[in-house]
């Protein structure tokens, strides 16, 4: 098999997150991907994948790799597609993202996408609920779990890393935490997310050690805004996307926790209907949230991270 072909096996188990998946979708024996990726990573000469009995994560290498390769490999089979470069970028396209990720990441980059399409019209809903596609008019939405509904597709989209913060004031009163498991004995914000409406496990990684911290904070909203603002006022510790909270770090609202632990990073996947081949609207608009994503940087800033 070729390099090419190597690299797609490698993009989708990273999208399914499991070899067998990956083998499934692609009508391959597990061994034959299992190798497969491996011949790939002794010619990079790095480790795409950790393995271990339960899961298969990206390392640190591989997902910054994957995440370069993934928008060249698709912009290949868009060249490739026969008159897929022909259909114009009309309409109206209905979109439903979390206030956040918009104000973050979309926001800033919309009227450069708009101009490049001046005959399509965007409709956005600002929301944190996981819309059923099938049974509302949401043309691609937004979502921070793989999608499981039969009349959806989806195309993943970078993995975000969460950071764990807090106020100084809260840090002074209550200790500034120095292992995860210290976070059994402080005040937590826990965001329930939309999909269940329960607050997740916090998962730390370091030097091959997983920590897991279950939800139990005192405070629990399905508003990332709000816990950001509670988390502000010195409620508790919250844990977010560090892309949105560079700002609060910057300024020193907030400090970085735990800066020696890395948090379980999040994908995010672009969700459209499954009603035969997207639209030359919807193409544009899971290309722009990709290109979006990609050119964010994630650095915490210096201030964020307690002295």
């Amino acid at each position: 098999m070729d390099q090419l072909g190597q690299i797609r096996i490698a993009l989708k188990v990273a999208e399914l997150g499991s070899f067998a998946a990956a083998a499934r979708a692609l009508k391959l024996s597990t061994g034959a991907v299992s190798q497969s990726v491996a011949r790939l990573e002794g010619q990079l000469g790095l480790r795409v994948f950790e393995r271990n009995t339960r899961q298969v994560r990206q390392t640190v290498q591989g997902e910054q790799l994957l995440d370069r390769l993934r928008p060249l490999v698709r912009a290949m089979d868009g060249v490739l597609e026969p008159g897929l470069s022909r259909q114009p970028v009309r309409g109206v396209l209905t979109v439903e993202l979390s206030e956040s990720f918009a104000n973050a990441v979309v926001i800033p980059r919309l009227p450069q996408f708009m101009a490049r399409h001046p005959a399509l019209s965007l409709i956005i809903h600002l929301s944190e609920r996981a819309t059923n596609l099938s049974r509302e008019p949401i043309d691609v939405a937004l979502r921070t779990v793989e999608p499981i509904e039969p009349a959806a597709r989806y195309r993943r989209l970078r993995a975000f890393a969460l950071v764990p913060v807090a106020a100084p004031d809260y840090l002074a009163r209550a200790g500034t935490p120095q292992h995860p498991l210290d976070l059994l004995q402080h005040q937590r914000i826990d965001f329930l997310t939309p999909y269940d409406r329960k607050a997740w496990p916090a998962y730390f990684y370091r030097d091959g050690e997983e920590i897991e911290i279950p939800p139990q904070g005192r405070i629990a909203l399905d508003n990332s805004q709000a816990c950001l603002a509670l988390a502000r006022q010195g409620m508790g510790i919250y844990a977010d996307y560090a892309l949105q909270l560079k700002d609060d770090l910057t300024s020193g609202r907030l400090q970085r926790i735990l800066p020696d632990w890395d948090m379980l990073s999040w994908p995010l996947f672009a969700v459209y209907k499954n009603e035969g081949p997207p639209s030359a609207a919807v193409r544009a608009f899971l290309d722009f949230l990709e290109d979006s994503c990609n050119q964010v940087h994630e650095d915490v800033p210096a201030a964020g991270k307690p002295g």
